[in-house]
């Protein structure tokens, strides 16, 4: 089972690219991903160099991280490409390995650049359907406060969903913000309800093993996220980038570009595609292996799809009480409470069941060579 299986990294071999190789270094020790090493070679305007004689160095240089990657023991891919527009390049070439994550650093000049993360890292954040990864120049690998901003639409309920895989695998600590806009009402007045709202999003989302809290705040979204993630130094902030500012012709929204340029920490944004997706590597059709898969997934918080496995193992053999105690702590990691209660009944009953068999049989066994010689 891989949860985030391939990261392309674009680098320029600049300060930003070694921030964002190490976090990809990082990343990939903790989720055993394989690394697409990715660099594009810009043909816009007049080259120095004809392409072929820009290519050789270029390889030669992604070829030697290459070598180190390997005896760290991570499986890397090298690419090396070439055209007009590298963010363009970048997209496609993610798209067609199907990467789980496109990496890169923030190249960061000064407040006044409109793009205070370089142009191209910043295209590909607004074009890109893939989740894409910034890392922030000077940030370490470690992660150890995450922020995850949600207002209820499925682009945030995706990036929740994955900063909670990343907080449990990475053992960080996890805030939730929900933004009140200001209201034309006193604020008390509509805070109820969202706050029953906010109740009922995050019951689809599974929190085992998750330290995490909530918070509700009222104001401008962009100037409450940016006040989080100062107040909790926080590492990485995780947000759908559509959500209710959705246009048509808007790819990247209004709200995660203004929080993106002031951003004090690494950032990912999501669209349409998870960067932490379940990928089964084998189809396993014996018990054993589909209960052990089961427990697997359970582990890495995904109930639904660990329910799936207990089920398959219950449709060979109804009798098998650990698939009926994997049903009970998958309900339970959902809040089906009621469910998870008759789950543990259920095997209780059956390793009752069991028991007195197993008594029964003990007690034949002891005693019939006795009757036997008797008769």
């Amino acid at each position: 089972m891989k949860l985030l299986e391939k990261i392309m990294l674009a680098t320029d071999y600049g300060q930003a690219s070694n921030d964002a190789l190490r976090m990809a270094v990082h990343m990939a020790k903790v989720f055993h991903s394989e690394l697409f090493l990715l660099h594009v070679i810009s043909t816009a305007g007049h080259l120095p160099l004809p392409l072929d004689q820009m290519r050789k160095p270029a390889l030669q240089r992604i070829n030697e991280l290459k070598k180190d990657l390997e005896q760290v023991g991570i499986r890397s891919t090298v690419i090396i490409a070439a055209g007009p527009a590298s963010f363009e390049r970048i997209i496609q070439l993610a798209e067609e390995h199907d990467v789980n994550v496109i990496m890169m650093g923030s190249r960061e000049k000064n407040e006044t650049d409109p793009f205070l993360l370089g142009i191209t890292a910043e295209r590909v954040m607004r074009r890109s359907s893939k989740p894409v990864w910034i890392v922030k120049r000077g940030c370490p690998p470690l992660i150890k406060r995450i922020v995850c901003p949600v207002d209820f639409s499925d682009p945030s309920g995706r990036a929740l969903q994955n900063a909670i895989h990343l907080a449990r695998l990475v053992g960080a600590e996890l805030s939730i913000l929900n933004v009140i806009s200001m209201p034309a009402k006193p604020a008390a007045a509509g805070r109820p309800a969202q706050q029953k709202d906010f109740e009922d999003f995050l019951k689809d989302h599974d929190f085992y093993n998750v330290t995490y809290k909530k918070e509700i705040r009222q104001g401008a979204a962009h100037q409450k996220i940016l006040e989080l993630l100062k107040e909790e130094s926080a590492d990485l902030l995780v947000m759908g980038s559509v959500g209710k500012t959705n246009l048509a012709k808007i790819s990247l929204g209004q709200v995660a570009v203004k929080v993106i340029r002031k951003m004090p920490c690494s950032v990912i944004t999501f669209k349409s595609e998870h960067a932490i997706r379940l990928n089964l590597e084998d189809v396993i059709e014996s018990i054993e292996g589909d209960f052990r898969q089961g427990k697997e997934l359970l582990g890495n918080g995904f109930a639904r799809e660990a329910m799936r496995k207990f089920k398959c193992v219950l449709s060979e053999d109804r009798m098998f009480a650990p698939a009926w105690e994997g049903m009970a702590e998958a309900h339970g990691h959902l809040g089906h409470e009621s469910k998870a209660r008759e789950c543990r009944e259920q095997a209780e009953a059956i390793r009752d069941r069991l028991w007195r068999k197993k008594v029964e049989f003990d007690i034949k066994r002891q005693y019939l060579p006795d009757s036997k010689k008797r008769t």
